[in-house]
């Protein structure tokens, strides 16, 4: 059965025979059998034509489907915005075209890491790798909780310790956590920071130091693997690191930062970025085995 237009006879125009018998409740041969009162609006008149009557929707039947549809048009927009926010978290520096495999690679591997498969059991220290893993998901809570509240301030975290212990699982971990609930937060090395710095425009470097200022989270990776110009001891790095450590500070936005040294953070932190870092800091010394080394045996 095909479904018709309303059709006109003359400058009449007709209802067609199939709503009749599809939707009676809609549209009726009989006035009464589409009229109603509505308790807000009143007396609602069904529109009239030359072969019947078609209900009509009151004001407020009208307005409750505009708020669905809005409301829906708000939904698929937030939706929108977390995967916008999410797509930019380990891409933010953007690609160099000689890298670009590299980074493709390095992106779907972070992306990866949860707290679900990260893996106590693979260091002999069992029950601190553990104590690690509770942390890692508590921090990762309290910011979601902050940003929601805005009532939670939350340490800066610093994650120390050797190679392939799984620092940097752990920090993917929680950013991947905050990227489920569409919360920003950006990902980088230290070096690869500072190489996006120097090929980039001052007005490009500003954007840069601007979006690492300001983000809910960031996580600076590997700070030991950063290059300090021996004869000038690093101070435009350590100026640079100490600008936007300091507009974090100032601002309550934590900061992770996973590094090799266990010890002494002078040769890429000044001291005044130094202090700044441990007022409020959640320390995890995962002391272990390179599980890398042993994956690869």
């Amino acid at each position: 059965m095909t479904t018709q237009p309303m059709t006109r006879i003359g400058d009449i125009l007709t209802i067609p025979e199939w709503m009749f018998r599809r939707a009676p409740r809609a549209a009726s041969r009989n006035r009464d059998d589409v009229a109603y009162i509505c308790a807000t609006c009143g007396p609602v008149e069904p529109r009239e034509y030359a072969n019947g009557y078609i209900r009509r929707e009151c004001k407020c039947v009208q307005l409750a489907r505009e708020v669905q549809a809005h409301g829906m048009l708000l939904t698929a927009t937030k939706q929108q915005t977390v995967k916008q926010k999410a797509a930019k978290t380990y891409t933010w520096l953007g690609r160099g075209l000689d890298t670009v495999y590299r980074k493709d690679v390095e992106e779907r591997e972070l992306e990866g890491k949860t707290f679900a498969n990260f893996d106590p059991a693979s260091q002999p220290n069992k029950a601190a790798f553990k104590e690690h893993l509770f942390l890692a998901k508590t921090y990762a809570s309290s910011i979601i909780s902050g940003q929601t509240t805005q009532t939670v301030q939350v340490d800066n975290m610093l994650m120390t310790g050797g190679y392939g212990t799984g620092k940097t699982h752990l920090a993917a971990a929680i950013l991947n956590a905050l990227r489920e609930q569409g919360i920003s937060c950006l990902f980088c090395t230290a070096q690869d920071l500072f190489n996006s710095l120097y090929a980039s425009k001052f007005d490009e470097k500003l954007d840069l130091l601007a979006q690492a200022a300001n983000t809910p989270l960031l996580v600076l990776d590997d700070l030991d693997k950063l290059h300090m110009r021996a004869d000038t001891d690093g101070a435009f790095q350590k100026r640079t690191l100490f600008d936007v450590l300091d507009k974090r500070y100032k601002r309550h936005l934590p900061t992770v930062i996973t590094t090799n040294e266990t010890q002494d953070l002078s040769p890429w932190l000044d001291g005044a970025t130094i202090s700044r870092l441990y007022e409020h800091l959640t320390l995890l010394e995962m002391d272990g085995v390179d599980y890398r080394s042993r994956e690869n045996r």
